[in-house]
């Protein structure tokens, strides 16, 4: 090939590819992957993992990424459990690496010790900021205890020297609900809806919930035979798609073609009137018949 083809090949081939990649940007903009949100919890947010119900409804929106465990501890060895001692909350940071969420969501410390409670929370906020995360909610315990109630402080006292760090006041919005058994910390299902939904509307207040796109109903409209529809001001002659809002109240107007005829309506319009109006709730579709 001779090199003038070949440097002009070369121009048409970089300007392909760089529209391919701009066509992929753009693509990639239009649909960001959903928020990865990395919940940590002990026995309490536990009741989560077993309730389909409530997962569904905390990570709606989200990319969900549920870490729970029974007798879990922030970074000093967990409690045993059932044959086995779950890993702290550190340990799972520390492995979690880049899979570790933006945005990180923490219900522990029912199994804590309060005289090295501060210290693990410090510790643990400035493993996780290490590792680029932008917002660490923290729940409250429920004040049933002293140590309960003062652990709650500490990490109020915390957040005015972590910015990263909002406290989420669970402890306030389960009061006075039938959540638990009296005296006990552990989640009924209506409990654990309400962990749900409390931690979702936290999550959906800071713009971190992707919201699916609202329901547009579309109107199909086939010609059979030589004629046309006129749907908006467009002028359909074979199948056409429309797509409108709920309870839109829309015309459609069959035009014969020459000396072609109208037949009749059929699907969602009827009868041999040249004129149509629907107001439809769902997708519908309709057919105009026309002879020679």
């Amino acid at each position: 090939m001779p090199a003038a083809l070949r440097t002009r090949a070369g121009r048409l081939l970089a300007v392909a590819v760089l529209a391919v990649s701009a066509h992929g940007a753009a693509a990639t903009a239009a649909t960001p992957p959903p928020e990865r949100v990395t919940f940590f919890g002990d026995s309490q947010a536990a009741s989560v993992a077993y309730t389909p119900a409530a997962q569904a409804l905390l990570g709606k929106g989200i990319d969900l990424d549920l870490q729970v465990a029974v007798c879990r501890r922030l970074t000093q060895r967990s409690c045993p459990y059932d044959g086995g001692t779950p890993a702290n909350v550190l340990e799972l940071v520390e492995d979690h690496g880049r899979r570790l969420g933006s945005t990180v969501v923490i219900l522990v410390g029912y199994n804590e010790f309060e005289t090295a409670f501060r210290d693990s929370v410090d510790q643990l906020l400035n493993a996780l900021v290490t590792r680029n995360v932008e917002r660490v909610l923290w729940l409250t315990l429920f004040e049933q205890r002293g140590d309960w109630k003062r652990m709650n402080e500490t990490v109020r006292d915390l957040a005015k020297s972590w910015p990263q760090l909002a406290v989420l006041d669970w402890n306030a919005e389960a009061a006075g609900r039938p959540w638990s058994n009296e005296g006990d910390i552990h989640l009924n299902w209506e409990g654990t809806m309400g962990l749900a939904r409390f931690v979702h509307r936290a999550l959906d207040q800071r713009g971190l919930v992707r919201r699916a796109a609202p329901f547009r109903p579309t109107l199909r409209v086939t010609v059979a035979g030589p004629g046309a529809v006129l749907v908006r001001g467009r002028r359909c002659l074979r199948v056409c798609l429309f797509t409108i809002r709920r309870e839109e109240r829309v015309q459609l107007a069959a035009k014969p073609l020459g000396t072609a005829v109208f037949s009749r309506w059929r699907g969602a319009c009827a009868g041999r009137a040249l004129r149509c109006a629907l107001r439809p709730a769902r997708s519908v579709t309709v057919t105009a018949s026309f002879r020679a």
